[in-house]
């Protein structure tokens, strides 16, 4: 459906849901005459929208988060440059941090890599950033995360290198160590010089907060994340330190300043502020502003409520060292009026100076008459009404009628952005939009509509094709890249794998279990119960040869069919017992392996990339392996109930998986396994080597295509593009793709380490 139509889709559905329910039919009828295709999209509309809300009412907040989490973790075990992903170190709205160690065997190196989602790759973010790396690497100071690197993945996300602190924040450093207040001073110090280092350099951080303060193994304080969280999280978070973007500039709320939450200018003030907030809960242990249900009450509270002095906060509070000059110090630092706090952070770090030496400070407490003025400023009208002595009530229902129309517009203003970023295919930030107003109590259900659409479209995008009609069983791509082959009840298929087109469909009199590329990608041979294998041209979609082998005690179940060296091709019988080698181009039968110790249905065959061997699995005790010069076996592996197997592309290995859920790698040559693959656990059912030797994939029952590092058995990736059983698995050419096929009937085509790009599935029967 086009962006306009679905436009005109939401239009009729929201006007709909306006009326009684007994007009809407009618209403429906009068609006898409002519247009059946309209009309039915409306109907089913209308007759779930009850349900939708109820359902996003219950699941929508976590939906969102399991999404951001898994996209998030998906990456790991990626190769970023020299650097490969190792551990998410945290994430936000639109991005996330990870452990990296080097991995191009130079030297060894631990550094933090933050990147940016797809969900903001536009060309504006990636020059935006591109532009704040120059001004990063611009700034060397002790107390500052150094900038190592940057630039682009080879798939366009936007990426920085950064020193990696392996330490807590400032406030859990403090407490974990028990420091005194003057070693939290003496912190907070150093966090000035860095800050005020960084604003002589003309960079404002303007996301002062503990997280963005670590402190290394040796004690010394570092600053993250300058003017980077801006880009990373550009519009509101799921996270619970959300930075907004709502018309004003970006900021994490419990540590913003009154400019900020006004949408002002902000100055090296607004630092200078948000450094005394994390100084506040740095000495008393708790935040200067309460926790509100509400934004705009945060909102509100940061622009006209005084924090209480910090010596009055708490029986942690230390009040002796804070009663007094300390006190006037941070709330010198907290000033609502910009022009009232330290002119600079050097100015700051002098009076906290002036404090440890015990000589007499520059803050002071606030006159009578200042806080006089400042009170009739912020309550023109109570205190003009009291002066009055009427229309105190008057002035209360006004006050509260003015916050609650804020809200009305606060909300609908999240409403028409969601609306229109869903128009404008941002899933994501439509999402996080429209999750904010349905969290501000709009709970319509135009808004449950669109908030169900964002999220959807969050999950692997599914293009509906006139695909299988049952489960697929098998997906491979071609040697070229441009190609995938599918099996499924009777027929297998030819997609184009960049856009998902069907080119050709190969038809079989049962079901077809596998479609198998030849090594120059003209040919590919397809297996079926119907006691046929069949070669295929690529290019035509024409049959060039039909081969079949002796029936025994009935008939024959071809399971998997492979190419070899030259014109051979084998194929594996359903129970593992016996497997055919013919001469493609002649047609005529080569050999008949007897592999009686198999035992099917599930079973293996493969060959080895160079054709020296040829390796059956199945459920029996072991997988054996046949020189393919004179079929002689040569190696037995003891690994038991393996439904598939995979040659490494460089090495003399195997990979297995088994319905145990155990994954390793064999020799083949000693005939010894040589590790187990981690965290496999599952019940699997196909494996597969990517062609450059470095990742092994498998399929999962439970949904799950698990990646593994092959030189260390280590999880890199797991990718949720099912709903239901993967029966198959396999990597493209260049080793940065993976299709998987399920009995959800889809073909998902996904990056190793990120969403899917296409899936094929089978269409929605109609009578």
């Amino acid at each position: 459906m086009s962006t306009e139509r679905w436009h005109r889709v939401v239009e009729l559905f929201e006007q709909a849901l306006e009326l009684p329910e007994a007009e809407r039919a009618g209403f429906v009828d009068s609006a898409c005459a002519g247009d059946a295709e309209m009309h039915r999209e409306l109907q089913a509309l209308l007759a779930n929208a009850p349900a939708t809300g109820a359902w996003l009412r219950d699941a929508i907040g976590a939906e969102v988060q399991q999404l951001a989490s898994d996209a998030a973790r998906a990456q790991i075990g990626r190769r970023i440059g020299p650097f490969r992903l190792v551990r998410l170190l945290g994430r936000g709205g639109m991005g996330a941090v990870y452990l990296a160690e080097r991995d191009d065997a130079q030297f060894s190196q631990r550094v933090a890599i933050k990147m940016l989602s797809y969900a903001i790759g536009s060309s504006e973010a990636i020059a935006r950033l591109r532009d704040e790396r120059q001004i990063l690497a611009a700034l060397e100071h002790p107390n500052i995360v150094r900038l190592l690197d940057g630039g682009s993945t080879d798939d366009g996300l936007p990426y920085l290198v950064m020193e990696y602190i392996d330490g807590p924040t400032i406030t859990a450093y403090a407490e974990q160590h028990q420091l005194s207040v003057r070693a939290r001073i003496g912190l907070i110090r150093q966090v000035c010089a860095a800050l005020q280092y960084a604003h002589q350099n003309l960079v404002i951080h303007r996301d002062i907060k503990p997280s963005n303060i670590l402190v290394d193994a040796g004690g010394a304080p570092k600053i993250l994340d300058f003017g980077i969280a801006k880009l990373l999280a550009p519009i509101a978070s799921f996270e619970p330190e959300a930075r907004t973007r709502t018309g004003f500039p970006m900021f994490t709320l419990a540590y913003a300043s009154p400019e900020q939450a006004r949408g002002a200018v902000v100055s090296t003030a607004t630092d200078v502020y948000s450094l005394g907030m994390v100084l506040y809960e740095l000495v008393t242990g708790q935040p200067a502003h309460p926790t509100t249900a509400s934004a705009l009450e945060s909102l509100q509270v940061i622009c006209e409520v005084d924090p209480p002095r910090p010596s009055a906060v708490g029986p942690r509070a230390p009040r002796r060292e804070l009663a007094g000059d300390l006190d006037n110090i941070i709330l010198k630092a907290l000033h609502k009026e910009p022009a009232r706090r330290y002119a600079s952070m050097e100015h700051l770090a002098d009076d906290f100076g002036r404090w440890l030496d015990g000589m007499p400070v520059a803050a002071r407490p606030s006159t009578v008459a200042y806080r006089v003025r400042k009170f009739v400023r912020r309550n023109k009208v109570p205190v003009i009404a009291a002066i009055l002595a009427v229309g105190i009530v008057l002035a209360m229902c006004n006050t509260r009628a003015a916050r609650e129309l804020a809200e009305v517009r606060l909300t609908a203003g999240y409403v028409d952005q969601g609306r229109q970023a869903l128009l404008d295919d941002k899933h994501l930030e439509a999402a996080a939009y429209l999750t904010a107003a349905w969290r501000r109590d709009d709970r319509s259900p135009a808004v449950a509509f669109m908030l169900a659409r964002a999220v959807e479209a969050l999950r692997p995008e599914r293009l509906r094709l006139a695909g299988h009609d049952g489960t697929v069983w098998w997906a491979e791509f071609s040697p070229s890249g441009k190609q995938i082959a599918t099996a499924d009840d009777r027929c297998a298929r030819l997609w184009n794998a960049g856009t998902g087109e069907l080119l050709f469909t190969l038809p079989h009199d049962d079901m077809v279990a596998s479609a198998v590329f030849s090594a120059d990608g003209r040919r590919v041979a397809t297996a079926s119960y119907d006691g046929s294998v069949r070669v295929w041209d690529t290019a035509t979609g024409h049959r060039v040869v039909s081969l079949t082998g002796p029936a025994q005690d009935g008939r024959i179940h071809y399971r998997k069919a492979v190419f070899g060296r030259g014109d051979m091709i084998a194929a594996v019988r359903w129970d593992g017992s016996l497997a055919d080698v013919w001469d493609a181009r002649s047609g005529v039968r080569v050999t008949t392996i007897d592999n009686a110790a198999a035992r099917g249905p599930d079973v293996d065959i493969a060959v080895s990339p160079d054709g020296r061997w040829l390796a059956i699995a199945g459920q029996g005790p072991e997988v054996q392996v046949w020189d393919t010069t004179g079929w002689t076996r040569v190696a037995s592996l003891p690994a038991k109930d393996v439904p598939s197997i995979a040659f490494d592309p460089a090495r003399p290995r195997i990979a297995t998986v088994s319905r145990s859920g155990v994954a390793a790698i064999w020799d083949v040559v000693e005939g010894r396994r040589l590790m187990t693959l981690q965290d496999a656990g599952e019940v699997m059912d196909h494996v597969a080597y990517s062609p450059d030797g470095a990742w092994i994939a498998s399929a999962s029952r439970d949904g799950v295509v698990r990646v593994w590092d092959a030189s260390s058995g280590s999880p890199a990736a797991m990718l949720r593009d099912h709903h239901g059983k993967i029966l198959w698995v396999e990597f493209d050419p260049t080793s940065t793709q993976i299709a998987s096929a399920g009995v959800d009937g889809a073909v998902t085509v996904c990056a190793r380490t990120a969403k899917p790009r296409w899936s094929a599935s089978r269409p929605t029967r109609t009578s």
